[in-house]
C-alpha cells in the first residue's frame, strides 16, 4: 500500500468509531507511522472533524424537526411516479440547506466557545503552516503583532521564554485577531510549541483564572488560563508533563 491510497482509506476514518486494527485501517494507519507528511495530514484531518464534530453537537436541534422531516414521507405507496423524487430527494435538500446556513453562521464573525476555538487552533498547528514572521526574538515579534494591532500586551511564562523562538503568525478567527508565537526545535516538529492569544471575551466557557486546563485534541496536548484581558493557549506534541515544564 503506498501513501495515495493510505490516505483515500483514512479519509473514512474515525478515530474511537473504527477498530484501528482492523483491514484495510490496519494498513493504513502503518504506513502513517512511517510517512511523515501523511502523519500530518492524518493529524490535521482528525482535529479538524474534532472540531467540527463539536460544533455539531452544539447546535440546538430546530423545533418541529422530526416533524417536518416525518411528513416529507409518504404515508402510502403512489403510482404518480414523478411525485417519487421530490419526496427521496426532500431529505437531501433539507441537509445541503442546513449545510450552507451552518458554514455561513461558522465564519461570520462572531463570539464563539472555547472548545470550538481549541479545536480549530489544534488543527492549524498540526499540518503544514506558514509563519507570517521569522523572530529571532520575542521583543521584535511583539513589536511585529503591535503594529499590526494584534494582541501584543501578553506575558509568556518564564519558562517558555527561555524555549527556542521560531517566530509567529498573525491569525484571525471568527472575526478576532489571534497572536500565534511558535516555538521550536530545528528537523524535530516532535518539540514544537505553540502559543495562541486571543481575548478573552472573544470566547465563551473560557477557563477561569483559577488555574490550568489540559485537554488532549488528537495528538497535541494543550493547556489553558486567562490572565487579565487575555486567554492563553499552549499546545505541542509533548504529554502534559512536559508541557507543564514550560508555565
Amino acid at each position: 500500500m503506498d501513501s495515495r491510497q493510505a490516505r483515500e482509506i483514512l479519509a473514512c476514518y474515525r478515530p474511537g468509531v473504527d477498530d484501528p486494527d482492523a483491514p484495510p485501517f490496519a494498513g493504513a494507519l502503518e504506513q502513517a507511522r512511517v510517512d511523515p507528511e501523511l502523519s500530518r495530514w492524518l493529524d490535521r484531518e482528525t482535529a479538524f472533524d474534532a472540531a467540527i464534530g463539536a460544533k455539531l453537537r452544539e447546535a440546538p436541534t430546530p423545533l418541529g424537526l422530526r416533524t417536518r422531516i416525518l411528513a416529507g414521507r409518504p404515508a402510502e405507496a403512489t403510482r404518480s411516479g414523478w411525485r417519487r423524487p421530490a419526496v427521496a430527494f426532500a431529505p437531501l435538500l433539507f441537509l445541503a440547506v442546513a449545510a450552507a446556513t451552518f458554514v455561513a453562521l461558522e465564519w461570520r464573525p462572531s463570539s464563539g466557545d472555547f472548545a470550538s476555538y481549541r479545536g480549530e487552533m489544534a488543527a492549524l498547528v498540526s499540518g503544514d503552516y506558514k509563519m507570517d514572521i521569522e523572530a529571532p526574538d520575542l521583543a521584535r515579534l511583539r513589536e511585529f503583532f503591535a503594529g499590526r494591532r494584534w494582541p501584543s500586551a501578553y506575558t509568556v511564562p518564564p519558562a517558555l521564554e527561555k524555549y527556542p523562538l521560531e517566530g509567529g503568525m498573525a491569525v484571525r478567527w471568527r472575526g478576532h485577531e489571534v497572536s500565534v508565537i511558535c516555538f521550536g526545535v530545528e528537523n524535530d516538529e516532535s518539540k514544537d510549541l505553540f502559543l495562541f492569544v486571543i481575548d478573552r471575551q472573544a470566547l465563551r466557557g473560557a477557563p477561569s483564572t483559577a488555574g490550568l486546563k489540559f485537554e488532549r485534541v488528537a495528538k497535541l496536548t494543550t493547556a489553558a488560563w486567562t490572565s487579565g484581558r487575555h486567554l492563553y493557549l499552549l499546545s505541542g506534541r509533548a504529554d502534559e508533563p512536559t508541557l507543564r515544564k514550560y508555565l
